[in-house]
């Protein structure tokens, strides 16, 4: 966790940020994230469209990648989720 960890939390999107925030809104912020993220693990027969790894920074690599082609829909969800409730 000491290489996972952190290369997971610089992954996060600016919009969910610990500065100037209570744990309250960074979780609030982070599970609204998290529910852009698929649940892909590389298992065969698992779903129609796995991706080589379920990491966060893989899976926000690759959104950020499917965005700028538009071929994703879950980034945009993210960015609606997160301009309900700004800090």
């Amino acid at each position: 966790m000491t290489y996972d960890g952190p290369k997971s939390f610089n992954a996060l999107p600016k919009e969910v940020s610990v500065t100037g925030c209570s744990v309250d809104n960074f979780k609030s912020g982070l599970d609204k994230f998290l529910y852009t993220i698929p649940d892909e693990p590389p298992v065969p027969g698992y779903t129609a469209r796995c991706r080589t790894s379920n990491t966060i920074p893989d899976q926000v690599t690759l959104q950020d990648r499917d965005a700028r082609i538009g071929t994703l829909k879950n980034t945009s969800r993210l960015l609606q989720e997160l301009s309900k409730n700004p800090r």
